[in-house]
């Protein structure tokens, strides 16, 4: 049995966190914090990276906002989100949230195929 804990890589002034867990096969999971309050994406991927060609998203604490109309819920249960290619999205934090994203290939932030809306 073997353990290790991950490092944080993304910390920003508002107490958003993100870890990446980055498997040998290529494959990811990242994990997200958000405080209540906090708004984040604000943009949409054109696919061109398979990491983001769909973005799936796993929702197991806390509450947000979709595109200011889709409230997404984990009270009941975890919550998956999945975001196709050209859709934008912007997400706000109702309550503290965790979620998790998985990655059919490892997320490269020199080419994140993201575009700010």
């Amino acid at each position: 049995m073997k353990h290790e804990r991950l490092a944080a890589c993304g910390v920003d002034g508002r107490g958003a966190r993100t870890w990446e867990w980055k498997f040998p096969d290529g494959r990811q999971v990242t994990a997200y914090f958000r405080q209540k309050g906090e708004r984040f994406a604000e943009h949409y991927h054109t696919g061109a990276d398979p990491a983001k060609n769909p973005e799936r998203f796993l929702l197991i604490a806390g509450a947000v906002l979709v595109n200011g109309d889709r409230r997404l819920d984990a009270a009941g249960g975890p919550v998956t989100l999945t975001i196709e290619p050209w859709e934008r999205h912007s997400m706000e934090a109702l309550e503290d949230a965790w979620y998790i994203e998985y990655r059919p290939t490892w997320f490269d932030p020199a080419n994140p195929d993201t575009v700010p809306t």
